[in-house]
């Protein structure tokens, strides 16, 4: 993870200890004084790095969204056409929840960048998803002789694919591999649907 961060400064390594706080117990649990334990300084030294818990957060935030876009694009790459890259980016989506169910909730479901922080992080989660996918959607359609808004698209496979995570984390799947079957079920129907506009 260090890596994604940016380096071994010690910015980085309060931003990993974020993360790893995030994954442990959970987006709330983040604390000046809990972030700062695990780094070797003080909770008041961290004020030399981030104004405030909302800008470590944020920052925080940024990393998280850094570390789940470089797992879409590697996914895409083995793909050889438009609706194997379409369908590997469903599947890095998915395998994301399962694998790092809290990053995923501390991305797109926990936390927000105040006007004050917004400039500090990248931009937000849901957008840099969606122009992701917009991209594969872009590659998809021309080969099934599809026309239609590539971004009103690819928003309602975002909202899809947040709206099948919330019900996995709801528990209303039995087990993963239940929760994996009815994933891909339904985006089967949903861009079969979008081939016959």
């Amino acid at each position: 993870m260090a890596a994604l961060v940016g380096g071994t400064t010690r910015r980085d390594q309060i931003l990993v200890a974020v993360l790893e706080v995030v994954r442990s117990e959970g987006w709330t649990a983040v604390s000046m004084r809990r972030v700062a334990d695990p780094t070797g300084i003080t909770a008041t030294a961290l004020y030399g790095h981030f104004d405030d818990r909302e800008a470590l957060v944020a920052a925080a935030v940024g990393v998280a969204v850094t570390v789940l876009m470089s797992r879409f694009a590697l996914a895409t790459l083995e793909a050889s056409s438009g609706e194997g890259r379409l369908w590997a980016s469903l599947e890095e989506i998915r395998r994301f929840t399962v694998d790092e169910p809290d990053l995923y909730a501390f991305i797109f479901f926990s936390v927000g960048p105040s006007e004050d922080t917004a400039q500090a992080v990248p931009p937000p989660a849901n957008d840099r998803l969606i122009d992701a996918l917009e991209k594969q959607v872009a590659g998809w359609m021309p080969e099934g002789n599809m026309s239609g808004e590539t971004a009103e698209v690819a928003a309602v496979i975002a909202a899809q694919a947040h709206g099948l995570v919330l019900l996995w984390r709801q528990g209303r799947f039995k087990d993963a591999d239940a929760f994996v079957d009815f994933y891909r079920r339904a985006f089967w129907i949903m861009l079969a649907g979008v081939g016959n506009q």
